[in-house]
């Protein structure tokens, strides 16, 4: 009784009580190990002041997070699909990519935290090598979203010209002004690639059909949908 007397006498005194919060995500994030957070009030993590400026817009307040495990062939409606109890869009989703064009992940921004938290639990529950991290609001911002309305050419020969682009995607329903050819230097071997912008995704992806093993001089292209 004299031991339950001293904790009442505690709880009403007023007194912060230090909880360790461990959360690989901010960790990560913030370079450091995990740290204490104060709690009183049912003030928690998700509104401290300190941690905003990194996970949360100030203009909008969006959280923004990135799907890590996804490969070439994932899209934006696999991950929609998986996270249907987060209400998200496809606007909701941007695939970061390697200057080479490899996909890193897939970036989410979330209405708040509470969402990002289950859009994290239901990953995990479902498995499928996915898992979720926070992701500051400026990487966001810089991402291209190329919607599935994109056609990634690479192994482009050296000596190719715009015409012989032109030639290669002709009849895929696309305007010339929409392809940008460029040189990536991958293993210090220069390598031709070129962007096709079509006006849909299904045009984008009729023409990564007619493409397939199709050939631009004497080198077999790759293709490839951005999302």
């Amino acid at each position: 009784m004299q031991k339950l007397g001293l904790l009442r006498n505690v709880l009403k005194s007023g007194h912060l009580i230090r909880v360790g919060y461990q959360n690989p995500r901010i960790s990560s994030l913030l370079g450091d190990s995990p740290r204490a957070f104060s709690t009183a009030g049912g003030t928690t993590t998700q509104n401290s002041p300190s941690l905003d400026p990194f996970i949360r817009n100030p203009n909008t307040g969006l959280m923004y997070g990135t799907v890590i495990g996804i490969t070439k062939h994932t899209t934006k409606n696999d991950i929609l699909n998986l996270l249907e109890d987060c209400n998200l869009t496809p606007e909701d989703l941007k695939v970061r990519y390697t200057p080479f064009f490899s996909p890193i992940g897939m970036l989410i921004q979330f209405p708040s935290m509470n969402v990002f938290d289950t859009a994290a639990k239901t990953l995990g529950r479902k498995g499928r090598g996915y898992r979720l991290s926070m992701t500051r609001p400026e990487i966001w911002e810089n991402i291209t979203s190329y919607n599935g309305k994109a056609l990634l050419l690479q192994d482009i020969p050296r000596n190719a010209l715009q015409d012989d682009i032109d030639r290669f995607i002709s009849g895929c329903h696309q305007d010339g002004t929409s392809v940008k050819l460029f040189t990536r230097v991958i293993e210090k071997v220069p390598t031709r690639m070129a962007i096709v912008e079509f006006p849909s995704a299904i045009l984008a992806r009729l023409a990564f059909l007619t493409t397939i093993r199709k050939f631009c001089l004497n080198n077999q292209v790759l293709a490839q949908v951005l999302y």
